[in-house]
């Protein structure tokens, strides 16, 4: 059953232009992750993350299924309240293991397309 309080998933600014499934993100000018690859969409920035955008790229005919985990910060943390958060990351250190573990997926299970963004 469809949960009525998720938004909808549909990119608007998702087209595929041929039969390879080369992507077009209409919004993609305004943001600072990198452009997907053919099979891996990997990335570590500072916007929102684009999560329409990262479900269709990973809407393929040769898959059944599309996996997804999307991490939210928790109001409440035994019994403290969540104020603000903030995070830094060594941006080439974050991007190496976003890679590792993308290769590490796609050396243990059969993966078609993999997203691994990050903000």
């Amino acid at each position: 059953m469809l949960d009525p309080t998720c938004p909808p998933l549909l990119g608007e600014g998702f087209k595929r232009r041929d039969t390879k499934a080369t992507q077009y993100f209409k919004s993609f000018q305004s943001m600072s992750y990198p452009e997907p690859s053919e099979s891996r969409w990997i990335g570590l920035a500072k916007d929102p993350l684009p999560l329409a955008e990262a479900h269709q790229f990973l809407i393929d005919e040769r898959a059944g299924g599309v996996c997804a985990f999307t991490g939210v910060v928790r109001r409440w943390t035994d019994g403290v309240e969540t104020s603000n958060l903030s995070y830094e990351a060594y941006e080439k250190m974050a991007q190496a293991e976003l890679e590792r573990l993308a290769d590490e997926a796609e050396s243990s299970w059969p993966v078609v397309r993999l997203v691994l963004l990050h903000r």
